[in-house]
């Protein structure tokens, strides 16, 4: 990924919460009934063969549904993994792909994330207690447990994002195009937690290394 810098440089904080006003006036989603998302990922996975790891980038489409109730269904569609070499490919055990679908039932009384930060931040937690890995774990739980659950509201989404700007540490590093060619805005935390950075240990990939990298494509209310 190239970055380039902004000129003139401004505080994180500061951008992302004018982000957020955006967000919270754009009146885009507009609510409906069944919330449907597609994401397209990819994954860092790892086997061991003969004594030596050979890792893999797994490519992945999710697309999943969820009505009023909480009820709602889920397809993931697996490519075929990304090899560094054709000795690891050879090497990896299962190369295939597949398609896998989950349903789930409606849950108990069903509700909207909260619009307010300091709630939503309680609300987070109960979700996804933040432990000892610092900031980051807010935005991992925020990607967790909504980025990837549920299709926002402009306040909602705008509340995600005034969240995210008030975490210690959080840094505006320039524009970029993500890996489905759209232009966006670099924010950065420091922390080991998603990606290699100083260290492969026993994977066979180059330093620095991302785990994981998920986009979001759509994210809308269907009828």
């Amino acid at each position: 990924m190239a970055i380039t810098p902004l000129e003139p440089q401004r505080p994180a904080d500061v951008v992302l919460k004018e982000i957020a006003e955006n967000a919270a006036r754009s009146g885009i989603p507009v609510a409906g009934q069944t919330e449907y998302m597609e994401m397209r990922n990819w994954y860092l996975h790892s086997q061991i063969s003969g004594g030596s790891t050979v890792s893999a980038i797994q490519p992945e489409t999710r697309q999943p549904w969820r009505r009023p109730d909480g009820s709602g269904r889920s397809v993931t569609r697996t490519g075929e993994p990304e090899f560094r070499s054709e000795a690891d490919r050879d090497a990896w055990e299962s190369a295939s792909g597949g398609v896998g679908e989950r349903s789930w039932g409606p849950i108990a009384n069903p509700r909207r994330p909260p619009t307010d930060v300091q709630e939503l931040a309680k609300w987070l937690y109960r979700q996804n207690p933040p432990g000892s890995i610092g900031p980051i774990k807010t935005f991992v739980a925020t990607t967790d447990h909504l980025l990837s659950e549920r299709v926002l509201l402009p306040t909602e989404r705008a509340a995600v994002l005034r969240l995210i700007a008030d975490l210690p540490g959080l840094r505006l590093d320039g524009r970029t195009s993500d890996r489905v060619d759209r232009p966006a805005l670099v924010f950065s935390l420091d922390s080991a937690y998603g990606a290699l950075t100083t260290s492969p240990g026993e994977l066979n990939v180059s330093i620095p290394a991302v785990i994981k990298y998920e986009t979001y494509l759509r994210a809308e209310f269907q009828s």
